[in-house]
């Protein structure tokens, strides 16, 4: 076979281009300049499966067992109800087991660990670009990245991303990214470009006003520094005070940049929900999880009494948790796995002894963002969306490290 006639340096060769190439789909696939891959992303997932399973059936596999429940969850909650043909639920199902495969913590394999973690840097990397010239753009002109959306008379702040409730997260992420490279580098010049980036991604987290990701971003980096500090509790809160200085010392600098977060403390103000209308989607999902609590409503789809998570014609949804979306769609058979899943990582990371306390540090901290952002925004099983892909890459480098029982 051809396969076998390819030396490890071709097929490293290959891996590399294979993750340059599937960073750049699904980055520019969520972008703001109006590339839409369709079909060709599911084609290109396909066919590195394909590749995958040809280089790795010799290699030895460890599974994990929960996000295979998970999976086995998700089918039933298909087979034991009738969901509408325009949710696509059966193709979603089939491309997320894939993607778990490729990139998620279902499987665990040497070779499949190398082209996750090579994958990680990259998509970061384009990430970090995205998220600093998105704020860059701004101040300049050049690419205010200003959105409306849903014929609503007020713009939204999307940056290079095609929407905001992306571009707040992913900022995050990139600032805790750049923190990491920070304490990673020993050259002061690239110490200098690090702090320079670490300010363009706040600043662009900040102007795009999700509240959940700021908290989520707090919450990371306090444990980012408790993590890197542990048992230097004089150096941890040294560090945290000169943080808050510097943000109140700054903060007329870019106070201006907070118009469209306090815009959504005043929508929320003004219609009496604190969490802009998603305590209607999570009622609505905890409604549905009591009309089937065992085996959920089916996976990736909502009740027919949710107009408002629903766009029928294309079947998108918006559940507005991705916990309770797990609970909803496929009840306490997927949610107990999943719950238990995050648990035994967060155990092991805050337990973790290490002498790389940096990439422990980091890992907990996305960790913890997401596990928090999670509480609002669904998009754990929505296939092809930038979170969803980053989260479940996340979780498979993750799983990977903890199977290893060695971070450094």
């Amino acid at each position: 076979m051809f396969i076998n006639k390819l030396n490890k340096t071709s097929i490293n060769i290959i891996l590399k281009t294979l993750s340059y190439f599937l960073a750049l789909i699904v980055i520019l696939g969520s972008s703001s300049f109006g590339i839409s891959f369709g079909s060709f992303f599911y084609i290109s997932i396909l066919f590195i499966f394909s590749f995958l399973i040809l280089i790795i059936q010799k290699e030895i596999f460890i599974y994990n067992l929960n996000i295979f429940f998970l999976v086995i969850a998700s089918v039933l909650s298909l087979l034991l109800n009738d969901v509408p043909s325009y949710f696509s639920s059966y193709q979603r199902l089939l491309f997320f087991v894939i993607i778990l495969f490729i990139i998620g913590p279902l499987c665990i394999s040497q070779t499949l660990q190398n082209f996750r973690q090579r994958l990680f840097v990259i998509l970061n990397n384009f990430n970090i670009l995205f998220c600093s010239f998105s704020f860059l753009g701004l101040i300049s002109g050049l690419y205010v990245g200003l959105t409306t959306r849903n014929g609503l008379d007020r713009p939204d702040f999307t940056g290079f991303y095609n929407h905001s409730m992306i571009l707040g997260p992913a900022s995050s992420i990139a600032l805790l990214t750049c923190l990491y490279y920070f304490y990673e580098s020993g050259n002061k010049i690239k110490k200098i470009f690090l702090i320079i980036l670490i300010c363009l991604c706040a600043m662009s987290a900040i102007t795009a006003g999700s509240r959940a990701a700021l908290v989520g971003l707090l919450i990371g980096l306090l444990f980012f520094y408790y993590k890197k500090y542990k048992g230097r509790m004089t150096r941890f809160i040294k560090t945290l005070s000169f943080v808050v200085f510097l943000l109140i010392i700054s903060f007329p600098i870019w106070e201006d940049n907070t118009k469209f977060l306090m815009n959504k403390f005043n929508r929320a103000e003004d219609s009496n929900d604190p969490f802009d209308s998603r305590s209607d989607k999570w009622n609505l999902r905890l409604t549905e999880f009591q009309t089937s609590p065992i085996f959920g409503i089916g996976f990736a789809s909502v009740s027919v009494i949710d107009q408002t998570s629903l766009e029928k014609l294309k079947g998108i949804i918006e559940p507005g948790s991705s916990w309770l979306s797990v609970l909803s769609m496929t009840g306490i058979l997927g949610f107990v796995p999943i719950f238990i899943f995050f648990t035994s990582h967060f155990t092991f990371l805050f337990r973790l002894k290490t002498s790389g306390e940096n990439i422990a540090s980091y890992l907990g901290s996305l960790f913890l963002l997401f596990t928090l952002h999670m509480l609002f925004e669904g998009y754990i099983f929505a296939s092809g969306a930038f979170l969803f892909f980053y989260l479940w890459l996340f979780l498979g480098i993750l799983e990977g490290y903890r199977r290893q029982k060695n971070l450094s």
